[in-house]
């Protein structure tokens, strides 16, 4: 199966240090991605060009499983573009 959010994460419960982490990573060229876990901030993370947002994809998970679907392959499963046959 493919992980739709990257493993690269850190959790935080102080937002001041969010925000001097989440500085840091795009400083380093990463594009950050920030969410809530109860009263937790999560920071998930992927190194890009300039940190591009163009360089990654973000969407919904409906729209990602509206347009990809897995195949089971032994213990490896993928994920395929949905052509709609």
């Amino acid at each position: 199966m493919v992980d739709i959010i990257p493993k690269t994460e850190m959790v935080f419960k102080d937002k001041d240090n969010v925000e001097a982490v989440v500085s840091a990573l795009l400083q380093e060229d990463y594009v950050v991605m920030l969410s809530r876990e109860d009263e937790f901030t999560v920071i998930n993370f992927l190194c890009a060009d300039n940190s591009d947002r163009n360089e990654v994809v973000f969407m919904s998970r409906d729209t990602f499983e509206d347009s990809f679907y897995e195949v089971e392959d032994g213990d490896c499963a993928y994920a395929y573009p949905h052509t709609g046959e």
